[in-house]
């Protein structure tokens, strides 16, 4: 006698896991999808469905009278085990009861999901400065901060950090300029002027900074971008325009009274650059040690400032000299920095965050990511180089981190089967070759539920393949002869183009991806898109079948003549699983597994340089 599936349900309710499994209607089915549904997409959230008895009105959220009020809530966690093993973890963002028409019957049916859902509701993210400064702005000393990155028609200047909302004394032009990949669109200043108030704070050292972009036709000269107050007696510290070497900016020192104490020599940018200005200002004995940079451009202006003293910035201006900037002058400022000791902005993660972490590789970005959005991301590396990525796309969240699994060009993101609010990545590298989980399956022994319907089609077909690096160079590859090439018919199939844009570090990159994706795009072979297993009647199997994971491998044995081979490698992406009491079908989503055998010098098993070989 065949022995009924055991199911566990849990809810996670007041601080603890609360077992469901009795109210749980198993005869209705227990449905559960994972990982990517069908070759070529991406992962869908996880998703677990159940039908539970509430004739008592315990699993309605409002009944006052309920056993679980007041703890029901959307995204209450769901854990469901069959026979003992995890399968599925997630949050349940709805509970919508149902019933007869004389209510002798009162139901349930409840859906979770994993984190990837409640991320497709995110809002964009903040650019890759405002991010990084926000996230180590405490332990910078940072005291204010705003990236005068409002959008236009803003009545006030955001405070991303510390103090409290620019004050705009006459209107910017908001969202007018690109300062690079590393921030979104600022504002421009002529005939416009704000002041900044940080939190205040004793010190006896300053930091204080901001991005300038100067008009390509120069200014008259000596009109204030930038200003400083500050405690001390060197109170005033301006960064003043002059046309000098072509376009300079210079800094000027005012004490108390607003008598000029310092005028530094001319610090050379060049008119229509755009650098990053940084004030780093500490006392030393009776003096201030004082450093003007410009990055990106112009140097660094360095020296002491005699019988003088500084403490914490207490305001910041731009535009608010003297000498005013002209109305129709295209002057951009933005990402202004404010901070008590000398040494705010010295980071890398900084100078990193300016370009937008171009550079980087995918589990960095993952990794990076998830710490400044507090999520957690799992990340399986593999033993290969991982793919170094171009600066971090404008988007959500969710944008992102699709942007860097499409530029992986094979990578994996997915749900977590087994934790609450975690993401898993798989990079393209860690597929290739040996898997941490092979499953054997055999046709003549009955392992898999007919019909197995194999695809011997062009679904998937590209034999042209062009890709863009994003703010870059195109590379294109085609495959000209053979059965899937774009040669006429009956010599090859015709012509299968695809073009896309990958967010890639460099130009160099692009013939690598090209030549991969003409590989995914062309395999010669039939496709065995899903395949379906009964684990109630191979009982042998289920261990290894629970064990898998998107991007493992499966391997289908002693297969008929008519199904196009004798034998089949496979790799899964994802699942939908079916569990009743007597019950119990997994269909494994498969893509072709022979493309991930590649080339790997001085391996007896893969250092044959051939076709089936070729990577990425």
């Amino acid at each position: 006698m065949v022995a009924p599936v055991t199911v566990q349900v849990q809810l996670y309710l007041n601080g603890a896991w609360t077992d469901i499994t009795s109210y749980v209607r198993q005869q209705a089915g227990i449905d559960i999808t994972y990982g990517i549904q069908s070759e070529g997409a991406v992962a869908d959230p996880s998703s677990c469905t159940i039908v539970v008895n509430n004739r008592d009105g315990r699993f309605s959220p409002r009944n006052t009278a309920g056993a679980y009020y007041p703890y029901l809530k959307r995204a209450t966690p769901l854990w469901v085990k069959v026979n003992g093993v995890t399968r599925f973890v997630g949050r349940i963002p709805d509970f919508a009861s149902r019933w007869n028409e004389n209510g002798s019957d009162v139901y349930m049916t409840i859906t979770a999901h994993g984190l990837m859902r409640r991320l497709a509701h995110a809002s964009s993210l903040d650019s890759t400065l405002t991010t990084t400064i926000r996230q180590f702005a405490a332990s910078w000393g940072v005291t204010g901060y705003w990236p005068v990155e409002d959008a236009t028609g803003a009545t006030t200047i955001y405070n991303a950090y510390g103090g409290s909302v620019g004050t705009i004394t006459a209107a910017p032009t908001f969202a007018a300029v690109d300062l690079g990949v590393g921030s979104h669109d600022v504002a421009t200043w002529g005939g416009a002027s704000a002041t900044f108030e940080p939190t205040a704070a004793s010190s006896t050292a300053f930091t204080a900074g901001c991005y300038i972009q100067l008009p390509t036709t120069g200014l008259t000269g000596g009109e204030e971008l930038f200003s400083v107050e500050v405690l001390g007696t060197a109170q005033f510290w301006k960064v003043l325009y002059s046309p000098g070497s072509g376009g300079s900016v210079f800094l000027q020192v005012l004490d108390q009274t607003r008598t000029e104490i310092l005028a530094t020599a001319n610090n050379p940018v060049g008119d229509g650059s755009t650098f990053y200005c940084k004030l780093e200002c500490s006392n030393s004995g009776s003096d201030v040690a004082y450093a003007f940079s410009t990055l990106d451009a112009g140097g660094t202006i360095s020296g002491t400032l005699v019988g003088a003293t500084v403490g914490a910035p207490t305001r910041a201006s731009i535009g608010a000299g003297t000498i005013a900037i002209p109305a129709d002058a295209a002057v951009a400022v933005g990402h202004v920095v404010l901070g008590s000791n000398a040494t705010t902005l010295l980071h890398a993660d900084f100078d990193s965050a300016r370009a937008g972490f171009a550079g980087e590789t995918v589990p960095n970005r993952l990794a990076r990511l998830a710490t400044a959005n507090g999520i957690n991301i799992g990340v399986t590396s593999g033993i290969y180089t991982p793919t170094e990525l171009g600066p971090q796309p404008d988007g959500t969240l969710l944008d992102v981190l699709r942007a860097t699994e499409k530029a992986d060009a094979g990578g994996i993101l997915r749900d977590s089967i087994d934790t609450t609010d975690q993401l898993i990545y798989i990079t393209r590298v860690a597929r290739y070759n040996d898997q941490q989980s092979q499953t054997a399956l055999d046709y003549s022994l009955k392992h898999l539920v007919p019909p197995l319907e194999p695809d011997d089609d062009d679904a998937t077909l590209t034999n042209e393949v062009k890709v863009n690096r994003d703010g870059g160079s195109s590379a294109s590859i085609q495959l000209t002869t053979g059965a899937l090439s774009n040669a006429a018919y009956p010599a090859g199939v015709g012509s299968y183009p695809f073009e896309d844009t990958y967010a890639v570090y460099d130009d160099d990159q692009l013939p690598y991806l090209a030549s991969w994706l003409l590989r995914l795009g062309t395999i010669d072979e039939t496709r065995f898109p899903a395949v379906t297993v009964d684990l109630i009647a191979n009982t042998s199997k289920v261990s290894n079948i629970e064990a898998l994971r998107p991007g493992h491998r499966l391997r289908i044995t002693n297969l008929p003549a008519y199904a196009g081979a004798a034998s089949v490698d496979l790799q899964v992406v994802g699942w939908r699983e079916h569990v009743e009491p007597y019950k119990r079908y997994i269909t494994l989503v498969c893509e072709p597994g022979s493309p991930w055998f590649v080339f790997r010098l001085n391996s007896a098993t893969y250092g044959v340089l051939n076709q089936n070989y070729l990577a990425y």
